[in-house]
């Protein structure tokens, strides 16, 4: 997997996107009647096999989903902490093919922005990759950076026989360290290292994406973040303009599926399913 995610912080949801045009991959009035049910069973599921709960949806929300929109929820974690960062929920149901989203979702074409330097620094198909990443920002915002660690989750995939796919991302432990390491080597191009001593290294940023497949053709993606940023930008900033963006994201990742038939050779890429096995050509 080359690149991490697009969008794995609230910072460049927030500050570094470019509005999209949303594609039509909606149910139909068939479809949208056999998901009724389905859709919450599924979220269920998904908690039964997960210490990490998503967060259920009421009527209306699956209502909502069912008619094509994204459904945002901002709630602050149950942690220890005595004041953990807030977290952002977005779901959506897209019908295509989990496989096609999964790509669409990774997308290891995508820079989701000039502003942003990434580099992995290790890979392993165990413990997963661990990547660099550096966002620049316009004065007098500091920039940021962070390390973080990318895993996919097999066992979900065998616990649920392959119904949920799941990919996560977290804060490295001793990555202040790392992150200098990879500067200092010049790893992370132009990026120099009094650059790197004056930017802000985030305090909290994970997240996953979260795959259903609901039929053959139907895929409902929950994607998650808590992040906290630093610096003089507060976390009900981060978390507000968090959730603005969520519908802009999902649309993005429907919008690059629906034409990943001219962009996706897998001969070319190196991505892999949520159960480990790579992804076919369709």
């Amino acid at each position: 997997m080359r690149r991490v995610l697009r969008a794995s912080t609230v910072l460049v949801l927030v500050m570094a996107t470019t509005p999209v045009q949303a594609a039509d991959a909606d149910l139909d009035a068939q479809a949208a009647e056999r998901m009724r049910p389905v859709v919450g069973a599924a979220i269920e599921f998904y908690n039964e096999h997960s210490e990490d709960n998503l967060p259920a949806l009421g009527s209306d929300q699956i209502q909502e989903l069912l008619d094509g929109e994204v459904v945002r929820i901002r709630r602050r974690p149950a942690r220890d902490q005595e004041d953990p960062p807030e977290r952002v929920t977005g779901y959506h149901i897209i019908a295509l093919p989990r496989t096609r989203v999964w790509v669409a979702a990774l997308d290891p074409n995508f820079q989701a922005t000039d502003m942003l330097t990434e580099r992995r620094l290790q890979s392993d198909p165990v413990s997963g990759s661990l990547w660099h990443q550096y966002l620049s920002l316009p004065w007098p915002v500091s920039d940021r950076q962070w390390v973080v660690r990318v895993q996919v989750q097999h066992e979900l995939a065998r616990q649920t026989t392959n119904l949920i796919w799941e990919l996560s991302w977290d804060l490295e432990a001793g990555g202040e360290e790392l992150a200098r390491e990879s500067v200092a080597s010049g790893l992370m191009g132009a990026i120099s290292e009094e650059q790197a001593s004056d930017a802000v290294y985030v305090p909290a940023n994970e997240g996953s994406w979260i795959l259903f497949s609901l039929e053959d053709e139907i895929t409902l993606v929950a994607y998650r973040i808590v992040a906290r940023v630093g610096g003089s930008i507060p976390d009900s900033w981060i978390a507000t303009f968090g959730m603005a963006q969520l519908t802009q994201l999902l649309d993005e990742v429907t919008a690059h599926a629906v034409q990943l038939d001219d962009d996706y050779d897998p001969a070319l890429e190196d991505i892999l399913g949520g159960d480990g096995e790579p992804i076919a050509a369709w």
